[in-house]
């Protein structure tokens, strides 16, 4: 039937979106930028990067943005967090669209139990959406890496970048 296919393509849609949003998120896990002196260290900073181009209608767009927020406030991952060195992350949600739209929905935030993860959730499905246009994930990826490189918290994770420079800092003295 039309429906079934309709829901199928829908589904391989948000499959494709989710798969995006994934693997940006997981690219950004593993950059750090140099952060000043006065930094507040984390296990690990992370960018959602969701896509909120022509494409995606505002229902898609609710839906993204309820499934980051029932993600990140679920037992399994603030025990994930909880087992950090540290037991907490930093997070920020952009949405993106064409080249001159990446909106930041819910700017940096440290999560570090379960009321920090249901503040930043409550946010994130609360905000109005403000960016659209044609697909430019190029200008989104640039932007979430600006945001680390720009922000005032330090991701320790073994293997960052500001981890290996450390190392590197201590072995050549």
């Amino acid at each position: 039937m039309w429906y079934d296919r309709c829901l199928r393509d829908k589904a391989l849609r948000w499959g494709t979106m989710v798969f995006r949003t994934l693997l940006a998120a997981g690219f950004f896990a593993c950059l750090c930028g140099a952060a000043p002196a006065s930094a507040q260290d984390v296990d690990l900073e992370l960018v959602f990067l969701a896509d909120s181009s022509g494409s995606i209608d505002s229902a898609e767009t609710a839906f993204q943005r309820r499934g980051h927020a029932e993600a990140l406030t679920h037992p399994d991952v603030l025990a994930a967090i909880g087992e950090g060195q540290l037991q907490r992350i930093a997070v920020i949600y952009v949405e993106w669209g064409d080249s001159r739209h990446q909106d930041i929905v819910v700017p940096w935030t440290v999560i570090d139990g379960p009321e920090s993860a249901k503040a930043f959730a409550e946010k994130l499905v609360a905000a109005p959406r403000r960016a659209f246009g044609y697909n430019a994930i190029g200008s989104a990826l640039a932007f979430g890496h600006a945001q680390i490189d720009s922000n005032s918290i330090r991701g320790t994770r073994p293997g960052s970048r500001s981890e290996e420079r450390r190392v590197g800092k201590e072995c050549r003295s």
